[in-house]
This record gives structure tokens, sequence and C-alpha cells, in this order.
């Protein structure tokens, strides 16, 4: 395993928001940092945590190497699907970049399409990652937060046995 020292934070880094299903990781990284290093900061972050072994069932990954990232589709959009770093990348070498990534990257990525700024991420940005490639091509593991007050949650997701109860005695005995 190698070392990577993480970096202190700069004023211009950028706060970037790393997904993968209900597991949010936030680093400060320099918008113009290759995304090699950038796994390498996640990954850092991922086996730093102490008694972290598994997200959601998966096992921590071995190396940076193992690390995929994603990006929405439509930055506004959280349904809109992802795309993976890679494939934005691959894109972007066949001149097929889009509007909007062209103007957030500057005109034409200027170099840069190898990092957070050169796929059109803002500071506050949201990647999505996975491990390994033992899972489907366009399956990204990530679940947003909802508010719909009509949504039902699965069955014993977000119980804590007896709180109901307690909350209930509580409020009768003001």
């Amino acid at each position: 395993m190698s070392t990577f020292k993480t970096p202190i934070p700069t004023c211009t880094d950028w706060t970037l928001l790393f997904k993968f299903h209900k597991t949010t990781i936030v680093l400060p990284i320099d918008p113009t940092e290759p995304f090699p290093q950038v796994k390498a900061r996640l990954f850092t972050a991922l086996i730093s945590a102490p008694n972290l072994t598994q997200i959601n069932g998966q096992p921590l990954p071995k190396s940076a190497d193992d690390i995929q990232l994603a990006i929405l589709n439509k930055a506004s959009d959280t349904t809109s699907g992802w795309k993976s770093i890679e494939e934005e990348e691959e894109e972007e070498d066949g001149a097929k970049m889009s509007n909007e990534t062209r103007a957030a990257s500057g005109g034409g990525g200027g170099g840069l399409k190898n990092c957070p700024k050169g796929v059109g991420l803002k500071d506050g940005g949201v990647l999505a990652f996975r491990f390994g490639a033992a899972v489907e091509r366009d399956e990204w593991p990530v679940k947003f937060p909802s508010f719909d007050e009509e949504e039902t949650k699965d069955e014993g997701e977000g119980d804590v046995p007896g709180l109901a109860e307690a909350l209930g005695r509580a409020a009768g005995s003001r």
C-alpha cells in the first residue's frame, strides 16, 4: 500500500461531496488536481476512518486504483443518473463536450480534462464513487435524502427499538 500525505486545505480548494449509498465523505480538493490524486485522497480518507471496513456491505478497496468516480448527468438534477469520469474524459477527447461542461471548464478544458474543474464540477459538487469492476457499468449505488412526507420507509430501516414509545411517553408527560 502506498502512503499518501493529505495536504493542508487552502482557500482555493473546493469542497466536494463523495457519495456511496447513504454515505457522504466531504473533502477539500484543488479543482485542478488530477483524478488519480483525488482518488488517492478519497482512499486515504476511507482507510483512515476508525472501524470502517465496509460501506453498504462492500469491503473497502485495497488501493485507490480500485475506486471509480462519476458525475451527475445534469449537475442540478440528482435523478438524472451518473456518468463515469472515464466516460466523460472519452467524450471530451472525442470533442463531444457538452455546452454546460465547456462553459464550466472555461472553454475547452485547456488541459484540465482529468480534474474536477475539467469535467464541469463546481465548489460543493457531488461525485459518486464505487469499488472495483464487479458492478454493472451504469449502476452507481447512491441514495439522496428525500423529504417527501408520503414516502414509505423500508421495514425496519431507521427504526430505533423503543424510540417511538419513549417519545410518546415524553410528549404525554408535559
